[in-house]
């Protein structure tokens, strides 16, 4: 029996997948096998695909590159976080996760996301395909089999019974093989349980079903900047709206891009954005200070904690109380911070250098690198675990030679640029 992966959102398992030795691309972008109504993950598709070795790896980001250096691997029954869900490899049968109706329910992340759809205009409605006619999908679900009883009865003989169960998911369609003898596809990959976008296909034993939308909705163009930020290509409106979505919530960003992209702004620009935004931003070059201070200037210190230590002093998560902390360059962290740091974004308590008392903070932590983390964990310079708490609202800024169309409103925009677009953050220096 081929493995499955299972994809989780909290302890609901939303999709199920068999692993038949093809590589499988989910994500929240256009063009994957499995969707995920997730926009903390980007555009980019992430990949489960199969090593030489028979076993399983997830690539971050999609890329091909000749090393491979940027795959984890999936250990069987292990869990790894994937932006809002967790992808866990099974070896034996599948568990039973109940019906469709036991989703969880939407995180903020995801109702923002709905909230952007809505916006953009009307929902579209959902029609199921087959021989000429349309079902709609509505409130209730719909049985496909070759039974009388079903409400898409389907004449072919490698279709069972009642072969699998439709329900609509906002935008999606969210199918559920009902343990028929021929299994369930989308498009071509099997499934168990999974999302069908609309303009997919269903294979249900020799008989493929499509799913279709009355209307799409009205994309609006978007905002030509975004909180100092400026573009007016498709690719930075894009990105706006992503940072929007983002900005109403409290979850982790992980900013990744080329030097000079602009990861800082973005930062800032999401902090604006955000509900924390009438304290200053906390910034910390993680690259710029010496190893030996960066516990203290990450958590403080207390008096007499080490030389010339004359004072107690609060640290960057003392100061990102109530507001945002930006940890610029955080790939430069050594292994001997990192576990440190991986606690207070867990628990949000820490200690200064030399005290005993433990200190709450309540932060929002965005941190930026130019650097493929993914990679980083595989060379082990960096912690796996620490990726994955950070990774949960990836963005990757596009270099500029990647939107040329900007070039005129940005230089229009240094030309009337006279000072900062911007308050400067409260900046942390060692």
């Amino acid at each position: 029996m081929p493995p499955t992966l299972e994809i989780y959102r909290g302890h609901t398992v939303v999709t199920r997948v068999r692993l038949r030795g093809r590589a499988v691309t989910l994500g929240a972008g256009e063009e994957v096998d499995i969707p995920l109504t997730d926009d903390t993950l980007g555009t980019t598709p992430a990949v489960v695909e199969p090593t030489a070795e028979g076993r399983w790896r997830l690539r971050i980001g999609g890329r091909t590159t000749a090393a491979r250096r940027d795959a984890l691997p999936l250990h069987e029954d292990e869990s790894v976080p994937l932006g809002d869900h967790r992808l866990v490899v099974r070896g034996d049968a599948p568990r039973d996760s109940g019906t469709a109706q036991s989703l969880a329910a939407p995180t903020r992340l995801a109702q923002a996301h709905e909230v952007a759809a809505q916006a953009g205009g009307a929902a579209a409605s959902l029609y199921l395909e087959y021989a000429g006619k349309r079902w709609p999908v509505g409130h209730r679900p719909l049985i496909v089999g070759t039974a009388d009883d079903c409400d898409v009865v389907v004449n072919d003989a490698t279709v069972s019974r009642h072969h699998c169960r439709l329900e609509p998911n906002g935008a999606l369609l969210f199918v559920r093989d009902l343990g028929s003898t021929n299994g369930t596809r989308v498009d071509e990959v099997a499934v168990l349980e999974a999302m069908v976008r609309p303009g997919g296909q269903l294979h249900v034993g020799n008989t493929c079903l499509h799913l279709v939308e009355r209307e799409r909705p009205v994309a609006t163009p978007g905002p030509d900047r975004f909180h100092g930020m400026v573009g007016t290509t498709p690719r930075m409106r894009g990105l706006y709206r992503l940072l929007e979505r983002i900005a109403a919530t409290d979850a982790p960003v992980l900013i990744s891009g080329e030097t000079g992209t602009g990861k800082e702004l973005a930062a800032r620009a999401v902090h604006e954005a955000s509900g924390r935004r009438r304290r200053p931003l906390v910034v910390v070059n993680c690259g710029a200070i010496p190893e030996e201070l960066i516990e203290s200037e990450l958590f403080g210190h207390e008096k007499g904690a080490f030389t010339h230590a004359v004072a107690q002093r609060d640290g960057a998560f003392a100061q990102a109380d109530g507001s945002t902390l930006f940890l610029d360059e955080v790939g430069e962290l050594p292994l001997s911070v990192q576990a440190t740091l991986l606690r207070v974004l867990e628990e949000h308590t820490f200690k200064r250098v030399g005290g005993n008392r433990e200190l709450t903070s309540d932060f929002r932590v965005i941190a930026a690198t130019n650097r493929d983390l993914a990679a980083e964990v595989r060379d082990g310079r960096f912690r796996q675990d620490l990726f994955f708490r950070l990774y949960v609202a990836p963005v990757t800024l596009p270099p500029l030679n990647e939107r040329l169309g900007d070039l005129p409103a940005l230089v229009d925009h240094l030309l009337r640029c006279d000072g900062p677009a911007t308050t400067p953050p409260a900046e942390v220096t060692p």
